[in-house]
């Protein structure tokens, strides 16, 4: 699946749906992953995730054993508006859950590869690989 197929799904379901907090995604083995995104909206939550527990690392979640669930705080996923979690959590059911974290982690590189240079704004010399 190309990451354009996978944001047109997502942008399929976000306008219609906003309150959707919960999402369950299979993947290639028929298990399944739940996302969950807490009532404030500022963590986000993934259980039954082991097995793609180096995907998750690489996009900045930690195992959180209270909860048994990896977790990503605002601080690291501070790349991703409420916006892009809700489309992730409406994405459809068949989506590929590495494709989900493929997406995570691609978009969190350009968002901060971005921040990096405007938040720089006294060295206009820096450019962007």
């Amino acid at each position: 699946m190309q990451k354009k197929d996978l944001v047109s799904k997502m942008n399929i379901f976000f306008d219609v749906i906003e309150e959707i907090k919960y999402s369950t995604i299979y993947f290639y083995n028929g298990s399944c992953v739940r996302m969950k995104i807490d009532e404030n909206e500022e963590i986000l939550r993934i259980y039954n995730a082991y097995h793609f527990k180096d995907h998750l690392k690489q996009c900045g979640f930690f195992f959180d054993s209270t909860d048994n669930a990896w977790t990503a705080h605002p601080v690291s996923l501070v790349f991703v508006d409420k916006a892009i979690l809700k489309r992730l959590l409406l994405s459809t059911p068949k989506t590929d859950i590495l494709e989900v974290f493929k997406f995570i982690l691609s978009f969190s590189q350009k968002m901060h590869a971005k921040r990096s240079t405007s938040s720089n704004e006294h060295d206009n010399t820096q450019v962007l690989a």
